[in-house]
Parts: structure tokens; C-alpha cells; sequence
């Protein structure tokens, strides 16, 4: 329990610093305290020791790329963005550590690149959302985590008819991070057009074939090992257990869905002015909960709804201050503050999902 209450208390502080940023009325001082909060968030990533069910799964990359030139390690194959980052820095013998100092700010500069781009109006309670719902996971898939955040922002970009060479950039940076990232960027260059040229229902449309492409493709996985178009260690891959994950999202999808539903009702009585934008992240935050529950049966369609869950980073805060009456704004701050929260106890301590507990770092544990 110590460590819920340090993360918490983490938490806290760096929603505390952002409102106080947002509140204060001296420009230098704002900024300070942005950047003290993102500051602290990047501390705690990058200070952990085997916090994360894939940290020492990096450190072995690192170690294998150890003695090998930079032409051996980028024939080995994998994400563009591994060997980069984790072959670079085995071949220049930097201290392992480095990777997650890499990844962490490479998870918070979109998020800090959104919320600029509204003046940070959102940003305290972008930043809780993302500390409680994305934050962990990221601890866990850390080259994903970047991906996601990334993906993110080039939506941000999309949905304010920046230009093309705008959205594509965020897009390629997530691929080169994790080459998953490529299904939600098509997804994303596809939603850019149909706004531009006012034709939304394609994007929608695009969503269902796919999702009801990948279903089908699921569920005859077998068939297709059994035929030889895939080998079995595919089968492997596509149809392993995801084991104590099926629980929490049974979980996820139903938070997912009353949120969506719940703070879209609020809207209605609110602003209209991004009334299309609601829509379309809900429809994604909905299909996220689609795809992870296709993952009970696929695993890397389950990694895949990350990509579509790291909308309401954007969705809860926007519809939160939608909503005119202060008191009713202010009610229900508190109800998505505690069922976040909530949320965060259940995955991360009760279950102990993405194993980011206990928190520990190196300046203790004398490594």
C-alpha cells in the first residue's frame, strides 16, 4: 500500500503544480510550473529499478546488443526505434538506465505539445487522466507507451486541420517507435480527410470493416496455421493466453463505455462547438474496448486498444469543462477523479497489473 500512496502522492503534486500554473497570472512563473510537473513525471520514470513487467526485458536487449557494431545490431531486426535508441546507446556504452530517461521524455513531450497547443487549459486534468490510466501501462510497454502518446498527438493535429505534413510526422515517429502504431495511423490519416473534406461517415465506416475484418481473421487463426499461410510459432503469438488481463478488461470495457455514455450525456447541455470531435473519440474509446475485448482471444489486438484508450486523455478533461454549471462541473470532476482513481488500485494493487509495484529506484537498492 506504500506504494499507491507514493504514486498518489506523486500525482497530487504534479496536478497541484498545473493548476496553480493555470491559475497564476505571472507568464514566467506558468511556465515553471509546467515544466516543474513534467520534470517530476519524467523523475519517476526514469529513476525506477525493475519497476515494469518489460524493464528487465530492455536491459537484456541492451546487453545483447553490448559488443556488437551498429551494422550488426541494425541487421538484427526488430522496431526501427530499438535499434536506435537501446543499439545506439549499447554501442556508445551509456549506462542502460538511459533507456527509460529516452522513452519517458518521449512519452511526455506530446502530452506536453497538446496541451500548449490549447494553452494548457486542459492540462491538469490531461495529465491526471494520463498519470492514472496511461502513465502505468506505459511503465510496462515502454516503447508502446511513447508510440501511443505520439499517435495522440497527431490526432490532436488532425482534429485541428493542421497541415498534412503535421499529422504524418507524430504518425511516423510512432512507427518508428512500434510498428503497431501503423493500424492507428492509418486510422488517423483516414479521420484528417474525411474533416477536411467534411465526410466523417468514412472514418466510421472504416472502423466497423476493420473491425469486423480483424474479428473474422481471429477467430479463423487456426484454420489459416492448419492451411500453412501461418507457421505455428505465429499461432504462438496470435492465440496465447493473455491469462490475468481477461478480468481487467471485462473491467475496462465497462468503464469505458458508462464514461463515454455518462460524459456524453453532460455534453449535450454543454458547449457545441467541438460536438464532432466528442463523437469521434468516443467512437474510438468505445472501439478500444471493442479490440481489447477481441484481445481475450488475440493478444496483439489487445495491445492494439491501447492505441484507441489513450483518447480519453483528451475526451474526459474537454467534456469536463463543457459543462456550464459550475456545481455540476465541479460534481463531476470529483466522480471522474474518484473513479479514476478507483480504477488505478484495482489494475495496479489489487491485481497488480503491469507489476509497477512496489515502486522502487536505483538510488536506493544500490545498483
Amino acid at each position: 500500500m506504500t506504494s499507491v500512496l507514493f504514486y498518489l502522492f506523486v500525482f497530487t503534486i504534479v496536478f497541484f503544480l498545473q493548476v496553480c500554473a493555470k491559475n497564476t497570472k505571472n507568464v514566467a512563473l506558468g511556465k515553471i510550473l509546467v515544466l516543474s510537473s513534467f520534470s517530476i513525471l519524467l523523475l519517476l520514470i526514469g529513476l525506477r529499478f525493475e519497476v515494469g513487467t518489460d524493464y528487465v526485458g530492455h536491459i537484456e536487449t541492451y546487453e545483447g546488443f553490448v559488443g556488437k557494431d551498429f551494422a550488426e545490431i541494425w541487421s538484427s531486426g526488430g522496431d526501427v526505434g530499438t535499434r536506435l535508441i537501446i543499439g545506439g546507446l549499447a554501442t556508445l556504452h551509456i549506462d542502460p538506465k538511459m533507456i527509460f530517461w529516452i522513452y519517458g521524455l518521449l512519452t511526455l513531450y506530446p502530452l506536453y505539445k497538446i496541451n500548449k497547443s490549447s494553452n494548457f487549459e486542459y492540462l491538469a486534468y490531461s495529465t491526471l487522466v494520463f498519470n492514472l490510466t496511461i502513465l502505468p501501462p506505459s511503465l510496462n510497454i515502454v516503447r508502446q507507451g511513447a508510440a501511443m502518446m505520439f499517435a495522440l498527438l497527431a490526432f490532436d493535429y488532425a482534429r485541428r486541420s493542421q497541415k498534412f505534413s503535421r499529422v504524418v510526422l507524430p504518425i511516423v515517429v510512432a512507427a518508428i517507435l512500434h510498428t503497431s502504431a501503423l493500424l492507428v495511423g492509418l486510422f488517423i490519416i483516414v479521420y484528417y480527410f474525411s474533416k477536411k473534406y467534411k465526410k466523417r461517415f468514412y472514418i466510421l465506416a472504416m472502423f466497423l470493416v476493420a473491425l469486423v475484418s480483424i474479428s473474422i481473421f481471429t477467430f479463423l487463426k487456426d484454420f489459416f496455421v492448419e492451411i500453412g499461410f501461418f507457421d505455428y510459432n505465429y499461432q504462438l503469438v496470435v492465440a496465447r493466453d493473455i491469462g490475468l488481463s481477461n478480468g481487467v478488461m471485462i473491467y475496462n470495457v465497462i468503464f469505458y463505455l458508462m464514461l463515454a455514455l455518462s460524459l456524453f450525456l453532460y455534453h449535450r447541455d454543454g458547449a457545441k462547438d467541438n460536438r464532432a470531435d466528442v463523437v469521434d473519440m468516443t467512437t474510438m474509446l468505445i472501439g478500444g474496448s471493442i479490440f481489447e475485448f477481441i484481445g481475450s482471444v488475440t493478444k496483439y489486438l489487445s495491445r492494439i486498444s491501447y492505441y484507441f484508450s489513450v483518447f480519453q486523455v483528451l475526451l474526459i478533461p474537454e467534456l469536463l469543462q463543457s459543462i456550464e454549471k459550475k456545481n455540476d462541473r465541479m460534481i463531476a470532476k470529483v466522480i471522474c477523479i474518484v473513479t479514476l482513481v478507483g480504477l488505478f488500485i484495482f489494475r495496479c494493487y489489487i491485481l497488480g497489473y503491469y507489476e509497477i509495484m512496489p515502486y522502487q529506484s536505483w538510488l536506493f537498492v544500490g545498483q
